[in-house]
């Protein structure tokens, strides 16, 4: 059986070998004829030539483009980067999320204590603590004060259980608590740490906002790589040189086109006479 798929294979593949030879010479007769085989030679040679000549300019086209492109995104990303890096500086608006606790959450520019939105700048943030509970008060640059109470009481867990440590029974109650006076502590840490680097990028700020303009002017001018590859590419669709080879090779396969037609026609007529 195997044998047996394995020269059905062989045959189709000859097949469509000899149907592909038929194609391309306009008939089997004309894709085997002994007589036409000069002729059949010189159309092969003619047709690669053109095939060759223009599959070269079409890379090398495709190619100067690609560069023009990239060039031009090149350009518009950092035209992009730069006019976002100026719009950040002329409306910060509170920055990303840095950390939070609950309800309060903390910004790069701001803190929401509780809905309470407070710039950072001139900020202070202190906590108050009692027997069940943290107090984080946080005090803008004009002594306006906003106040989040954490309760840090341990409350029951679960019901109690007994447990046996030698001949002593013991009742356990497992505690716990939402919030700790040590978390409340470590983010009043993390809103002055944020205010001392806000104070920072407000006093940095018009030198940094001049330098992001100067940057986008620089990005907005910059147009030099682009020249360079649209004249590139702008030589390449000229090429006088390559279009005259491209354009003699065309008009010699159409040369041999004509001849091959001519040669197949006396083909089938010298064969009818006979």
């Amino acid at each position: 059986m195997t044998i047996v798929l394995v020269i059905v294979g062989v045959v189709l593949m000859a097949a469509v070998a000899v149907a592909v030879q038929a194609h391309r010479f306009g008939g089997l007769k004309a894709a085997v004829s002994a007589e036409l085989r000069t002729e059949r030679k010189a159309l092969v040679q003619a047709r690669a030539r053109v095939r060759s000549l223009t599959k070269s300019r079409e890379s090398e086209l495709k190619d100067a483009r690609r560069a023009l492109e990239q060039a031009t995104s090149r350009r518009q990303s950092r035209i992009e980067a730069a006019q976002k890096a100026v719009a950040e500086m002329d409306n910060p608006g509170t920055g990303r999320k840095l950390t939070g606790l609950k309800d309060v959450k903390l910004y790069e520019h701001a803190v929401d204590v509780s809905g309470s939105m407070i710039g950072l700048y001139g900020a202070r943030a202190d906590v108050q603590t009692t027997a069940d509970s943290a107090i984080l008060v946080v005090t803008d640059a004009e002594g306006r004060s906003a106040i989040r109470s954490f309760d840090t009481r341990f409350r029951d867990v679960g019901s109690a259980r007994t447990q046996t440590n030698g001949d002593i029974v013991e009742v356990v109650q497992d505690q716990r608590r939402q919030f700790s006076p040590e978390q409340v502590v470590q983010l009043s840490s993390n809103i002055n740490n944020a205010a001392v680097a806000e104070r920072q990028f407000v006093e940095q700020l018009p030198a940094a906002r001049a330098a992001a303009a100067r940057e986008l002017e620089l990005a907005v001018a910059e147009t030099g790589q682009i020249d360079t590859a649209a004249a590139q590419l702008q030589a390449l669709e000229a090429d006088s040189a390559v279009l005259a080879e491209l354009t003699e090779a065309q008009q010699n396969l159409t040369q041999v086109e004509e001849s091959w037609g001519a040669s197949k026609a006396a083909l089938v007529s010298a064969r009818s006479v006979a």
